[in-house]
């Protein structure tokens, strides 16, 4: 196997589409549920996931814009399998010469960057907020925390921005703007009928890229060294370089470098280090908190003999626990799902406690 540090890079503003603003198809017609299109900061692991398997197909020659492979079926599944990630499927699903994704990360050239802890009461390192407890509930023994500085205060919320692994608190990574638009008849007509939106932007301080690691088979690419190239994502499809840079299996395990930088902490908690997808009702034990996502992932699959054919399939919705969310002494209650695992969801990670 290789392993590989993976870069993107945005070149330009970018909107990351989330559920707000969504179009998806409804008893046979486009909907969307708002004007106003708001952007994720990170792309989604499903869209890290597409990026890759366009990347791999295109470093191997095999890459077709018409999705018209002519024969080629097997030499396409064989490099990114024959569909691509379904949240509900029932089978292990293959991805070729993929085989596994960390969770996105924010890389600076030295550091690694997580999403803050929601229990982290420090402006500039990492202080978990005090608890307070047991307390006896109907539901049992609970902890709640303090309501001080070192606690929770709730006018406050709970902590936003980036943290190193180093312990160092970054809330200026990203800035958000609004432009405004009117959506335009595919046939370059009148502008559509209720066609206005207002579309969120990023702009991601320079210093920064978004990354993750990559297992993969020794042939993914055809070549031994991948030069730096661009690829487009998220709507108006901004510009994005991604480049490669081989590393260990060692040196690419996310959750270990994690849970090795929050150990010191005495106070115990486990954290949502990618986002976390639950098909029933989960446990969550004394205390936790949680924020919420929603997605609606794109789809394709190989279709017949000679067609890789483009799947759009935005209906259903899933819903998620967003990354930073934290749970208080005692892991959730997550069934195992490896399709998960394998390309960054549902990784949950130990702060603190280790001592």
């Amino acid at each position: 196997m290789k392993y590989y540090r993976v870069d993107f890079k945005p070149l330009e503003k970018y909107t990351l589409g989330n559920e707000k603003g969504t179009v998806y198809s409804e008893n046979g017609k486009a909907s969307r549920n708002s004007y106003y299109i708001s952007s994720n900061l990170l792309p989604d692991q499903t869209t890290i996931l597409g990026a890759l398997r366009y990347v791999v197909l295109r470093e191997n020659g095999l890459l077709n814009t018409d999705y018209s492979y002519g024969g080629k079926k097997n030499e396409v599944s064989d490099m990114i399998g024959d569909r691509s990630f379904c949240f509900l499927s029932d089978q292990a699903q293959d991805f070729g010469k993929i085989k596994s994704i960390s969770p996105v990360f924010l890389w600076d050239g030295t550091e690694i960057y997580i999403r803050n802890p929601f229990c982290n009461t420090a402006k500039a390192s990492y202080i978990p907020m005090e608890m307070r407890g047991p307390i006896l509930t109907s539901k049992g023994e609970i902890h709640l925390p303090v309501d001080s500085e070192a606690g929770y205060k709730a006018k406050n919320g709970y902590a936003q921005g980036y943290i190193s692994l180093s312990m160092k608190v970054r809330n200026d990574i990203f800035h958000k703007t609004v432009i405004v638009g009117n959506q335009i008849a595919k046939d370059g007509g009148k502008a559509v009928e209720d066609g206005f939106y207002k579309r969120e932007v990023v702009d991601m301080d320079d210093d920064f890229c978004f990354s993750v690691y990559l297992k993969a088979e020794d042939d993914i690419f055809s070549k031994s060294d991948i030069a730096p190239s661009i690829v487009y994502l998220g709507q108006k499809g901004a510009a994005f370089s991604i480049s490669f840079t081989k590393t260990t299996e060692e040196d690419s395990n996310l959750e270990k470098k994690v849970e090795e930088a929050f150990r010191n902490s005495d106070a115990c908690w486990y954290y949502a280090l990618s986002d976390l997808f639950f098909r029933d009702d989960i446990r969550v034990g004394e205390f936790a908190i949680m924020e919420e996502k929603y997605v609606r992932n794109i789809e394709t699959k190989l279709f017949g003999d000679e067609t890789y054919m483009n799947k759009r399939g935005k209906k259903q919705r899933m819903n998620l626990i967003a990354r930073g969310s934290v749970f208080y002494n005692e892991a959730p209650e997550l069934a195992v799902d490896q399709n998960c695992i394998n390309i960054g969801y549902n990784s949950i990670v130990k702060l603190g406690g280790l001592k």
